[in-house]
């Protein structure tokens, strides 16, 4: 069977091939009974524009540029950007858009090509570092964008994020109830939006409480070495904290595996929480209290707010998801062995 084309279409309904483009694009003077028949030959046809002739008709690629973080391993480990990418999908399949997932070890390149190649009719950026080159690239083009994230200094931007600093409060709030202030909290990417907000709602809940805040519980480093062998010092000493926040999932297993190595025990010796919520989170024995960040909600929401801005629909600046803490049994006040017992 010979592939249906826009001139089928328009013999089908009885004018112009013209006629037919002005449907599809939405533009020109068509009166609505001309209009409702070319779509309804459209759909007894089977008739579905080829991207190139989208393209053509409505001056558009639809396609969006979804920036990753330079770091492969940050995609493969992080269930954050997986489930982001999947909500971004699903909306972006919903409008008949595609995406194009670029990433490599310059993102300021990537972005360059996004713009000057007119490859994209949108860009979603999966994080935000201080200083960070993509936006200020961005900013000055006439490309429409997207943050996951929040940036100091552009709020005028599109931005889809958690309220991280509230989250972290809480969940600090939390800790600290259950270990009597001894709360230590682990965090990688330090130049990050993320790092620093959850970081600022941890120092936030201790100012607000009456416990110390200890500058030794405080570990931030993009160096994963240095952060196992500080942890590990810590959790030796004569005093060690008591519990731990990290900063994600990733963080938090390299926690346990190192309180698993000293022979400790969850939440008994030692109680711990995380961000993001990941499946190993619920799977892990014993279950790990965890921030329910609702990545993938983040995803849709960014994606629908880059296709609002490509079609003129005027989103709002900033979108904020909320969170949930889920409580489970490694900051309990006994031991996974014991809450199994009838």
């Amino acid at each position: 069977m010979n592939k249906i084309t826009i001139i089928d279409v328009a013999k089908a309904a009885g004018v112009s091939k013209s006629t037919v483009s002005r449907v599809i694009s939405g533009k020109g003077r068509i009166s609505e009974q001309t209009k409702n028949n070319i779509l309804d030959v459209m759909r007894k046809l089977d008739y579905h524009p080829n991207a190139i002739a989208r393209s053509l008709v409505y001056s558009k690629t639809f396609n969006i540029g979804i920036v990753m973080p330079a770091s492969r391993d940050d995609f493969y480990k992080s269930s954050f950007f997986q489930n982001s990418i999947r909500g971004i999908s699903t909306i972006a399949r919903n409008h008949n858009y595609d995406v194009l997932i670029s990433s490599s070890s310059n993102d300021v390149d990537v972005v360059k090509k996004f713009i000057n190649l007119n490859k994209v009719d949108g860009v979603i950026l999966m994080r935000a570092y201080e200083n960070d080159e993509c936006l200020k690239i961005l900013s000055a083009s006439k490309l429409p964008f997207v943050l996951i994230g929040t940036a100091e200094g552009y709020d005028d931007i599109y931005h889809v994020d958690n309220d991280n600093f509230s989250a972290s409060y809480d969940l600090t709030n939390y800790m600290i109830s259950k270990c009597d202030g001894g709360v230590a909290f682990v965090a990688s990417g330090k130049g990050t939006s993320v790092s620093k907000a959850r970081f600022a709602g941890y120092r936030q809940a201790f100012e607000d409480s009456p416990f110390p805040l200890h500058d030794d519980h405080i570990i931030l480093s993009d160096d994963l070495d240095f952060l196992k062998e500080y942890v590990t010092k810590l959790l030796s000493c004569p005093t060690p904290p008591k519990g731990f926040i990290t900063l994600d999932d990733n963080i938090c297993l390299l926690v346990i595996g190192i309180i698993k190595e000293l022979h400790l025990e969850i939440p008994r010796d030692v109680k711990i929480a995380s961000f993001n919520n990941s499946p190993f989170t619920k799977l892990f024995s014993p279950p790990i209290t965890a921030v329910e960040i609702f990545s993938e909600t983040l995803g849709e929401s960014a994606c629908q707010t880059i296709i609002d801005a490509i079609e003129g629909n005027a989103p709002p600046k900033r979108t904020v998801i909320d969170h949930q803490i889920n409580y489970r049994t490694s900051t309990s006040t006994v031991s996974f062995f014991e809450d199994c017992l009838p």
